[in-house]
């Protein structure tokens, strides 16, 4: 190890002669010695010989497969060319300030060599050598010659070569010194290029480690998420069942007693509260279920063949009511060319249109919502508008979060904010997007469109317009209902069994191959747990039909 304390010379140290040294400018201007014509020939062939050496050098030099291998190459071709006693390489240590011989050599060479190095430091040859291109040769008290040569790429040193050579080396040291320039510089671009290529072999390595522990870091949380939403998801389905079960009886016993005549008005307008929040509190429930299977991916879509026009007819019936509590007039138009068959799951989509019709008459107190159904390219496109309050640009990134409200804070009253996000998740599910188009004080328009073959050819019958003055609807109560499945559905009304008379119509329904108007409305209700309009609804019916 050469300590490098003193190895930049300073200015009296770059200029001074050391005893038996030459001076500073004899390394760059050896003395000439004379040199006969059979010298001159044979020295001529040697750098003839070091040229045709340099291409073998490179292919040798650039397969080494590690730094010592270079440099045992290295000496070994320059001592195949020069007339070297002893020679070694030098590179910085950790810290930086010092040099440390890399070059195996018996103990007594490399004390040797170290020895003529501190002379060189003390000299300033060391610090010349490391500043400049040219190799610096000093003549030694025993007749022989010192070089150093830094080993440099173009934007740094990275190591030195120390060789003694002959006395000989005097005369023709310009030509020596091109020759050693070229295969030190030669060996430092490859040692360089392989210092840099393990550098990027490394870093590649720690990229890679910290991608797979990213990766599987990203993974544990995905498994944890999934695990979360799994366990929320049932924890839902459990507590909505846990929640119905008592809400059930409150809502079967509160439309008895609003039922009873004795009651005063006061009182049976405490009843009527009552069952109002009961009905709210059973929506709520039913939205937060729906929303955590949209989470999670498992809301169910199931597809099958439906016909179009009673689906539209059946959510213009259950919205009506609520248009005509607000006064506002509910349309409805159905374009010509619409197919009468379309294939698509009919509780989901009822599920939207009621959600957004729903939403409309919420937000309108004057004119009228709009349900419009027309025919595209290989589509079908739903909208829904009203002339309600609109919806303001700054609310629109908001408008599709679960559990935001937007718009006029007074209207939030009986909401859940889930509405329009359920419906969103629901398309999402379908690959379609919902769409809205809103300006504050003249209303929205909220539309989606579902694929359809244009090649279907029988067309549901025109629907021109009707609105909640028309009297052109089917009524319900022209469909017939097996006496059987009659009398059980009226005693589990009869009884106000909500949940029986939910499974025991969705068992109707999968027994039918085209469900009837009466089946969806009474699914309807009892998804409500309006009892008593499914009451009134069956004694209608009864009468209508003297056999049940």
């Amino acid at each position: 190890m050469i300590a490098l304390s003193r190895w930049l010379p300073s200015s009296k140290q770059s200029t001074r002669t050391c005893a038996g040294y030459w001076p500073m400018t004899s390394i760059l201007q050896p003395p000439q010695s004379p040199v006969d014509g059979v010298g001159m020939a044979q020295f001529n062939q040697q750098l003839v010989d070091s040229i045709l050496s340099l291409q073998r050098f490179f292919t040798e030099v650039r397969a080494a497969s590690s730094q010592k291998e270079m440099l045992e190459l290295t000496l070994a071709h320059l001592k195949a060319l020069l007339p070297i006693q002893n020679a070694g390489f030098y590179f910085p240590g950790e810290t930086g300030l010092d040099f440390i011989l890399q070059t195996n050599l018996t103990p007594e060479a490399a004390s040797e060599l170290n020895g003529v190095i501190d002379q060189a430091i003390e000299s300033g040859a060391f610090g010349w050598a490391l500043n400049h291109l040219r190799p610096a040769a000093l003549k030694l008290d025993d007749g022989t010659t010192l070089v150093l040569a830094a080993l440099r790429t173009r934007h740094r040193v990275i190591g030195v070569f120390a060789a003694s050579f002959g006395f000989q080396l005097a005369a023709a040291w310009n030509a020596h010194s091109i020759v050693l320039a070229t295969f030190l510089g030669c060996v430092a671009d490859a040692i360089l290029s392989d210092q840099l290529a393990g550098d990027l072999r490394d870093h590649n390595l720690k990229l890679d480690r910290m991608v797979q522990e990213r990766t599987h870091e990203l993974q544990n949380a995905k498994e944890a998420a999934e695990l979360a939403n799994s366990a929320k998801t049932r924890f839902l389905a459990n507590i909505s069942h846990e929640l119905r079960t008592p809400l059930n009886a409150i809502l079967g016993y509160t439309q008895i007693l609003q039922g009873n005549e004795a009651l005063d008005k006061e009182s049976s307008e405490q009843v009527g509260t009552v069952l109002h929040s009961a009905e709210h509190l059973l929506s709520v429930i039913n939205d937060l279920l729906d929303m955590a299977r949209a989470e999670t991916a498992a809301i169910e879509i199931a597809p099958v063949e439906m016909e179009l026009r009673p689906l539209v007819e059946d959510a213009f019936r259950i919205l009506k009511p609520r248009a005509e509590d607000k006064s506002i007039e509910l349309q409805c138009s159905v374009g010509s060319g619409l197919p009468r068959i379309i294939t698509m799951d009919p509780k989901r989509l009822r599920q939207i249109l009621l959600n957004l019709g729903g939403n409309a008459i919420k937000f309108t107190d004057r004119g009228f919502v709009r349900l419009e159904i027309s025919r595209r390219k290989n589509a079908i496109r739903f909208v829904v508008s009203d002339t309600g309050c609109g919806i303001s640009q700054e609310d629109m990134p908001r408008l599709f979060q679960a559990f935001q409200q937007v718009g006029d804070s007074s209207r939030h009253a009986g909401g859940t904010g889930l509405g329009l996000s359920i419906s969103q998740k629901i398309l999402e599910i379908m690959g379609r997007q919902l769409h809205v188009k809103s300006e504050v004080g003249k209303g929205s328009s909220f539309w989606f469109e579902i694929e359809s073959d244009a090649a279907e050819a029988e067309s549901v019958p025109e629907l021109a317009s009707i609105s909640t003055t028309d009297s052109a609807l089917p009524p319900e109560d022209r469909e017939t209902l097996p006496l059987e499945d009659f009398v059980r559905i009226k005693a589990l009304a009869a009884r106000g069994d909500v949940l029986a008379l939910q499974q025991e119509l969705e068992q109707l329904e999968g027994r039918s191959a085209a469900p009837g108007p009466m089946i969806r409305q009474l699914q309807q209700l009892a998804s409500a747990c309006k009892l008593r309009q499914i009451r009134e609804m069956l004694d209608r019916h009864e009468r209508h039909h003297p056999h049940c």
